[in-house]
């Protein structure tokens, strides 16, 4: 399980192997990450609207052109471990605890 900090680190680290090298993957989403997003999504075939929608993940979990593209080495695995490297690791929201709908018992 991961924060959205840790979720924007992992796109923001994707995005810096697939399209920008030089993007800061710091787990802030700004201007730099919003148009690296459009760009890879335009590149892709996809929606350029600049939002990590799961067409856009999928796509980022294959790479660009695919596992062992050629120039391509795999972006690394979300911060912490948590499987293999690659944008394939992609961490899963967190559920947070106390969530609405969910008594206290229910959460632990």
């Amino acid at each position: 399980m991961s924060s959205g900090a840790e979720q924007t680190r992992w796109l923001q680290g994707c995005l810096r192997q697939l399209v920008d090298p030089g993007l800061v993957v710091d787990g802030i989403p700004g201007g730099r990450t919003t148009a690296a997003l459009k760009r890879f999504q335009q590149e892709h075939g996809l929606q350029a609207d600049g939002i990590a929608g799961p067409r856009t993940i999928a796509r980022e979990g294959r790479g660009a052109g695919g596992p062992g593209a050629p120039g391509r080495a795999p972006a690394p695995g979300p911060p912490g471990g948590g499987g293999g490297g690659g944008c394939r690791s992609r961490p899963r929201a967190r559920r947070r605890r106390g969530a609405p709908g969910m008594s206290s018992a229910a959460s632990r």
